[in-house]
């Protein structure tokens, strides 16, 4: 698909959605080269730097576009909400638990060798992941705690569902997270960190949602630089300054919503993002297990001198090519269910095209 010229900003209200959804992701896959890079002692202050920068903007915009359309699924019944969207987060979340048990072991094969210590040690985290997510699908499981959380509290006033949860983060975030002993911090796990720093964006997008809409579709183009601008100095300035996370990530959080908000709105006409943006499931999903077999090989062919003479190119390149790559795996027939649930009995009497996938 061809990118379409640059435009100041797109006409179409939901173009900036998707390419909210495409900027969030190509942010995961590059930070999680950059994990994946300090594993295998390929480090740069820079992109470091650009991670920690961009942190602010990433998973906040990701949960906030992602309750923009959660309101139809709330006002659902359990039974259609279970039989829906929870059913196919539950059984990718659940289908893909061992690719991140094998490439994890590919790794520590490539780097150190096996060991039954860290088999076992791995093997418990897949046990332990509906209680405390494994790896990088911890988004799915958060994910789908927001729509039973959405689901349960539907009853109250949206304004009180928002202000409770914005006051829950803001307590998290500003006293909690931070007076956590290191190794109770880790213990706790991406998972349930996401639910006390996201859920109010996401329940917030969802319960607004069309006044979100209807406000972004009338930013103009300079409103929406504008918001991108106070996101990114703002983020400049927390990171270069060391600002601690208690007094500014709250803040940085919404900022970075907004901020992405902005961006995605000026670049929205670009149709390779919108492309992207419609199909992050399939990114996210295969994307840390394409990026450990890459690093792998570079490393088996002895090649890391030439990752490791530009890494900012490489990074860019690495980026390509993985996406594109768990783009094309998900298109492979034999892998159709690794990526969209089987349909349920009553779905197949019913109508084949009512099978949720990740379209």
């Amino acid at each position: 698909m061809s990118i379409e010229k640059w435009s100041t900003v797109s006409t179409n209200r939901l173009d900036w959605v998707d390419t909210a959804k495409a900027i969030s992701i190509i942010l995961v896959v590059v930070l999680h080269l950059r994990d994946q890079f300090e594993q295998f002692s390929l480090q740069s202050p820079q992109l470091d730097f650009f991670t920690e920068v961009s942190a602010n903007l990433r998973m906040p915009m990701f949960f906030a576009v992602a309750g923009l359309f959660a309101s139809k699924w709330l006002s659902k019944s359990w039974r259609d909400l279970g039989q829906g969207k929870l059913a196919l987060l539950v059984w990718v979340f659940i289908l893909w638990q061992p690719v991140v048990f094998a490439y994890r072991l590919l790794v520590h094969w490539v780097l150190d060798g096996l060991s039954w210590q860290y088999t076992a040690e791995q093997a418990l985290r897949v046990l332990a992941s509906p209680i405390r997510p494994n790896g990088e699908l911890w988004f799915l499981w958060t994910l789908a705690l927001f729509f039973v959380i959405g689901r349960w509290t539907a009853k109250f006033s949206p304004i009180a569902q928002v202000a409770t949860a914005a006051s829950v983060s803001l307590i998290w975030m500003t006293l909690v997270e931070p007076s956590l002993p290191e190794i109770v911090y880790d213990a706790i796990g991406s998972g349930w960190h996401g639910i006390f720093r996201y859920y109010f964006l996401f329940i917030g997008f969802a319960l607004f949602s069309k006044q979100i809409r209807t406000a972004v579709s009338h930013l103009k183009w300079h409103t929406s630089a504008l918001l991108f601008c106070i996101w990114l100095d703002a983020s400049l300035l927390a990171a270069y300054y060391e600002i601690p996370p208690n007094a500014s990530l709250f803040i940085l959080s919404l900022l970075g919503v907004a901020g992405g908000i902005g961006l995605a709105n000026l670049i929205g006409g670009l149709a390779l993002l919108r492309y992207l943006g419609r199909q992050t499931l399939p990114i996210y999903l295969a994307h840390s297990a394409i990026i450990a077999i890459f690093l792998c090989e570079i490393t088996a062919l002895g090649l890391t001198p030439a990752v490791t003479f530009n890494l900012y190119l490489s990074t860019l390149i690495l980026t390509t090519v993985v996406i594109a790559c768990a783009l094309g795996l998900s298109q492979l027939k034999p892998l159709k269910y690794m990526y969209q649930r089987p349909a349920f009995p009553s779905e197949r009497v019913a109508s084949p095209s009512k099978r949720k996938s990740v379209a």
